[in-house]
């Protein structure tokens, strides 16, 4: 009987009609009486909502939730259990795309971005958390810890925090982290310093001898290997043009690429 009450709302056009409230329904449907969606609406696929092939759908419904900011719409709490339950990366990197678009939105949508990054982190297996470390939301996270009055500093360092805290006791993750924090194509060499935190410090110290040999060739070979056409592809690159943007200095030159001393530096800090 519920589930006939509503079927006029499965069918409406989900990039037109749907609103959060509408995916709220959706999830809570195919969780109490796992209804198929794709029965009641020609415009989704198999599978959840929410999975690769349908999230397109649902897309606008979900970015227009943060009309509730500072406080995260209702529901993401049904959408996060549905990544929990299903622990699948398929749905954790389908997730993690569309969170890459909300963080080149305005700053209530990056708001929302990290709380629901909040939410998950614990969640998720730690072996998909690196599908988060995705160009924007690095450039973001950079981006508000490097300047002392971004607005949104204080929730990415919350972030940061709970990130390291989650991952520190497993050596194969606190790797992938640093490995993308730091390193290309989307890293900023020299977190730490430049973010005035310790989480690579932090990270490094709890990783196995297989971990570090890895670590160490990485280095060893971005050493030997790193060029002004490729550095400028990194997030160093990305960070400093949101800077910009918002207000900082830009160092590069006007080809966007960096100049040999820019590289020397860049090697000096694989040798520190």
């Amino acid at each position: 009987h519920v589930v006939n009450s509503c079927k006029e709302y499965l069918g409406v056009d989900p990039k037109e009609e749907y609103t959060p409230e509408t995916v709220a329904i959706v999830l809570n449907l195919q969780s109490i009486f796992s209804i198929k969606i794709y029965k009641y609406s020609t415009h989704f696929g198999k599978r959840s909502i929410i999975h690769a092939n349908n999230l397109p759908n649902i897309k606008h419904a979900l970015i227009s939730s943060s009309y509730t900011s500072p406080k995260l719409h209702s529901v993401w709490k049904y959408v996060i259990q549905e990544i929990k339950d299903k622990s699948s990366s398929t749905y954790t990197q389908s997730l993690a795309n569309f969170l890459d678009e909300i963080f080149t939105l305005n700053q209530k949508e990056k708001i929302m971005g990290f709380q629901i990054l909040q939410s998950l982190i614990p969640l998720v297996n730690t072996a998909h958390l690196q599908y988060f470390y995705t160009q924007n939301f690095l450039n973001t996270l950079t981006s508000a810890l490097i300047r002392k009055d971004h607005p949104l500093k204080n929730i990415a360092k919350d972030i940061l925090s709970l990130l390291v805290k989650t991952i520190r006791h497993d050596s194969t993750a606190s790797l992938a982290c640093i490995s993308a924090f730091e390193g290309p194509p989307h890293g900023l060499a020299g977190f730490d310093k430049k973010t005035k935190t310790k989480t690579i410090e932090t990270l490094l110290s709890v990783l196995t001898p297989d971990s570090v040999d890895i670590y160490i060739k990485d280095l060893i070979n971005r050493y030997l290997n790193v060029k002004t056409t490729n550095i400028a592809t990194s997030t160093e690159t990305q960070t400093e043009k949101a800077m910009v943007e918002e207000g900082g200095e830009n160092e590069q030159n006007e080809d966007n690429e960096f100049t040999s001393t820019q590289v020397t530096s860049y090697r000096m800090w694989i040798i520190e």
